[in-house]
């Protein structure tokens, strides 16, 4: 089951939408809930980035394709909105 929380937070980090509104309220960079989701937030778009692509035979869009898939399969405490963020992540960097 997705992590509503963090998969919000994946795509607002991702997006540079950070710090971003949720039904409680802003979570600011100083908030709680920021200090603990920040580091998680980090580890995973550097993930995304070092995602393992051959580039010999691939494509930046097949590429592109297994990052998602491996993504999704290696975080199954993301929803597809995070996924498709961190794919983004993943393609802006390797353009």
């Amino acid at each position: 089951m997705a992590d509503r929380e963090l998969s919000r937070a994946v795509e607002a980090y991702l997006l540079r939408l950070w710090p971003y509104e949720r039904r409680e309220g802003v979570i600011t960079p100083g908030d709680d809930t920021a200090r603990r989701l920040l580091p998680r937030l980090k580890e995973l778009a550097d993930e995304a980035f070092h995602w393992p692509a051959d580039w010999q035979q691939n494509d930046e869009a097949s590429a592109s394709r297994t990052g998602d898939d491996g993504i999704a399969a290696a975080h199954p405490e993301l929803d597809r909105d995070a996924v498709r963020a961190l794919r983004a992540h993943f393609d802006f960097c390797h353009k």
